[in-house]
């Protein structure tokens, strides 16, 4: 049985190799004006590869609707000559060969993915971002940004968020503040102290070096989760990871202020856990509307 490509449209494709069997060129480009994705139209894609001594360049643009969405361009030495005489050797090579690109997204705007494609209904707002790669294939480093406008999915909606993340010798770096209903809503750091390609090598991704904290500050739930009367009250949260994947260390803390669900006032709510390698532990206390306090507290040694 045969796999059905969910792709459709008119390409055009351009090959060009002359020079000689010692030294070759290599010039190929691949255009879709006008295609479609699935259930997706107007998909556009245009590429282009050239090879024409010691150097390969790939340069790419994709559009929806005519417009401009994403764009890549990447730089890598490549011999076609080597390629062609040794290609083991010369494939070998190219892992460790310097690696220069650069990936950008305009302006895509989420509406007119959503319901289409595998893309949930309803989705909104707008994404841009842009990265820079360097290092090589098999030891990448870079930095990437992202920033998203108007989000929004279901109930929630009027989200603003900025990521950053970021791979060099010393690990792998991600970052986001995001705000929801003009609120700001939450800010993560994270690290993981293992360049990528070592992430695969499993002892020592448990014995390198994690740090993460995640702060939530004065959510009102009722402000934010438009058309879900059934969640009201502030809500704030804090938490923090160290240690090693191998022997984590986390708190966490939670609480919020004139909870009620479905209209039904809960009160107060407080929340805490803590573990480390050999204890955890957590509690809660609900202070009610009506007066009095239930409290309950859990300890695990293991």
């Amino acid at each position: 049985a045969h796999a059905a490509v969910p792709v459709a449209g008119v390409a055009g494709l351009d090959l060009r190799l002359d020079g000689t069997a010692e030294a070759p060129r290599l010039a190929a480009s691949l255009s879709i004006p006008d295609g479609a994705w699935r259930d997706l139209p107007h998909v556009g894609l245009a590429a282009s590869l050239e090879a024409p001594g010691a150097t390969a360049r790939l340069a790419a643009r994709a559009s929806l609707g005519g417009r401009t969405v994403a764009s890549v361009e990447a730089a890598v030495p490549v011999d076609l000559g080597a390629l062609a005489a040794a290609p083991a050797d010369a494939v070998r090579a190219l892992g460790a060969a310097p690696l220069r690109g650069t990936v950008a997204v305009t302006a895509l705007d989420l509406a007119a993915l959503a319901g289409r494609a595998g893309v949930p209904s309803g989705l909104e707002g707008m994404v841009s971002g842009s990265a820079e790669v360097a290092g090589s294939l098999a030891a990448p480093r870079g930095h990437a940004t992202l920033d998203l406008a108007g989000g929004g999915l279901g109930e929630v909606h009027r989200v603003v968020a900025h990521a950053e993340a970021s791979s060099a010798d010393a690990g792998v770096a991600l970052s986001l503040h995001a705000g929801l209903a003009g609120q700001d809503t939450l800010r993560l750091e994270a690290s993981l102290g293992l360049p990528p390609e070592r992430l695969g090598d499993r002892d020592a991704l448990r014995a390198a070096a994690v740090r993460a904290e995640a702060r939530v500050t004065g959510l009102d739930a009722e402000r934010a989760l438009v058309g879900a009367p059934r969640v009201a009250g502030v809500v704030a949260a804090q938490a923090q990871v160290g240690g090693t994947p191998g022997a984590p260390r986390v708190s966490a803390s939670a609480s919020g202020t004139g909870v009620a669900l479905a209209g039904k006032p809960v009160g107060d709510v407080a929340a805490e856990l803590r573990y480390e390698p050999g204890r955890a532990s957590a509690t809660l206390s609900v202070r009610q509307p009506t007066g009095g306090t239930l409290r309950a507290t859990l300890a695990v040694d293991a």
